[in-house]
């Protein structure tokens, strides 16, 4: 300039911002001056700078906050679907359950029962699935066949009590089943059969329980007489034992015979009696 050579600088600078062992933002700044930067455009340089670094950390904490929240609400979404899908599964899995009970059911089997167990399978089903899809029929058909039931359980107690045991007595308990049965059930089917076998068989049935007693009582005298028949023989055995180990070689060993008795005798009641 005015012939002279004019100087041009090109200044650069830069601020790294540090949190803590972190860098949090680096700025830099290229422009050019004739007399180098001054002091204000430094000042100037580094109030950029600074409100650029603290913007982006903030912008940046932002982001990382509300990304954080993003991840936990994500996080708690698919808990929720996942939760939701092991209780659609469990439902699912009750159902097929459920279904495959009631395919064991035969309705007809309960409502006009021919046996017993008839109604098991319905019965396994109400108490398994009580408010289940199919509990109402279940319930219907239950209803409908309890009567037979009833029926066919008193057919069963009655042949229990083996009436025709009570029809032709050998034994004095011969009949305590068909009495158990009229315990049992006041009011069965069979309630007046069973009072007239007992009426018919009671004068054999007495006396069968009089020769009994008889046959009882002779058997206990001869186990009286055989138990005292065995005493005597004990005592037997026991004298003649002692004759033997007391007696015999000794005091009444060489007597004279016509007195041998007499010892034998005061030998006995002085050392085995």
């Amino acid at each position: 300039m005015n012939g002279q050579p004019k100087r041009s600088y090109r200044a650069h600078a830069a601020l790294r911002f540090m949190g803590g062992e972190r860098m949090l933002s680096e700025e830099s700044i290229e422009y050019d001056v004739d007399d180098g930067a001054s002091e204000e455009q430094l000042r100037t340089l580094v109030a950029v700078a600074r409100s650029a670094s603290v913007q982006r950390y903030l912008t940046e904490n932002r982001q990382r906050a509300n990304g954080e929240i993003a991840r936990r609400e994500s996080e708690k979404e698919d808990a929720a679907d996942a939760l939701q899908e092991q209780r659609l599964t469990a439902k699912r899995e009750q159902r097929r359950q459920e279904e495959a009970a009631w395919a064991r059911v035969i309705l007809s089997e309960c409502s006009s029962p021919t046996h017993l167990t008839g109604c098991d399978e319905v019965k396994s089903y109400l108490a398994s699935y009580p408010s289940g899809a199919h509990a109402a029929d279940a319930k219907q058909s239950l209803e409908a066949g309890a009567p037979q039931l009833a029926k066919l359980a008193d057919d069963r107690d009655w042949r229990a009590g083996r009436p025709e045991a009570c029809a032709a007595p050998k034994t004095s308990t011969d009949c305590d089943g068909v009495t158990g049965y009229l315990s049992a059930e006041p009011a069965g089917a069979h309630l007046e059969e069973a009072r007239a076998l007992l009426v018919k068989a009671e004068p054999k049935l007495a006396a069968i329980r009089k020769a009994e007693e008889q046959r009882t009582r002779q058997e206990d005298a001869k186990a009286d007489r055989e138990a005292e028949q065995a005493t005597k023989d004990e005592k037997r055995r026991a004298l003649e034992q002692c004759k033997k180990e007391t007696c015999l070689g000794g005091m009444c060993f060489n007597v004279r015979p016509g007195a041998f008795e007499i010892c034998m005798d005061r030998c006995v009641k002085a050392n085995c009696e």
